[in-house]
């Protein structure tokens, strides 16, 4: 279970092969969701892996489909010429200062309530080596955000927005390549990987500009947890 805002868990799970068409994963699905009620959370949201056989049947039985990301990895050098600003904007730890600033981020970026924004942020300022916040600056000025996930050699970029006023400029693609440059020579992982939504075309024209390409895709469902029932 992970729960990024107030109004939503997001929920994941795994059986060993030995133990699965026992009822085991239902259980655990039926604890969750008695979980996330308790925390009076009422969507749950569920991702099926693509590359599951058996993710997407089970999933469709108990929720209705959401929306579809692609995973990305960043799997060659990328258009000389897109690395050109990186040198131009940099990227610092983001700090409690900081704090507006990324909720009003989060809010242009991803359409949250300033309630779920304001939640977004506590938890990932929350003191975590795995969990890093950057705040761009271009200029000495605040011009988005961009954030980190390390597991083992794998560094997941998330939560990367460019401030609505500044875009079109150029930026994204200047803050990607610096932070590409950063997890490589100051985190030293080997694996670069980010999701982005299948329907969102600038995007994925941005990040395979930057030498990223898709790799896998997670398809999401979504139900009421009050209305949560196994068919």
């Amino acid at each position: 279970m992970y729960s990024f805002q107030t109004s939503e868990v997001e929920i994941s799970g795994l059986v060993h092969p030995d133990y699965r068409r026992s009822g085991l994963f239902t259980h655990l699905l039926q604890l969750a969701a008695g979980e996330a009620e308790t925390r009076r959370i009422p969507k749950l949201v569920f991702i099926a892996p693509r590359s599951s056989s058996g993710a997407g049947p089970f999933v469709k039985k108990i929720a209705g489909y959401a929306y579809s990301e692609y995973v990305m990895e960043l799997l060659h050098e990328g258009r000389p010429e897109a690395a050109a600003g990186a040198d131009k904007v940099g990227i610092r730890p983001a700090g409690p200062a900081d704090k507006e600033l990324l909720i009003r981020l989060n809010q242009d970026g991803f359409q949250m309530t300033r309630e779920d924004a304001a939640y977004y942020v506590e938890s990932t300022l929350a003191k975590n080596n795995d969990n890093h916040t950057f705040i761009a600056e271009a200029g000495g000025e605040p011009i988005g955000k961009i954030g980190l996930i390390l597991l083992g050699d794998t560094a997941m970029i998330i939560g990367f927005v460019i401030a609505p006023e500044l875009r079109g400029r150029g930026y994204g693609r200047a803050v990607l390549f610096r932070t590409i440059r950063h997890i490589r020579q100051s985190l030293g992982c080997k694996i670069i990987k980010l999701g982005v939504a299948a329907a969102n075309d600038h995007a994925l024209g941005l990040y395979r500009s930057c030498g990223f390409e898709v790799t896998d895709a997670n398809d999401y469902y979504e139900c009421g947890t009050s209305s949560y029932s196994y068919a």
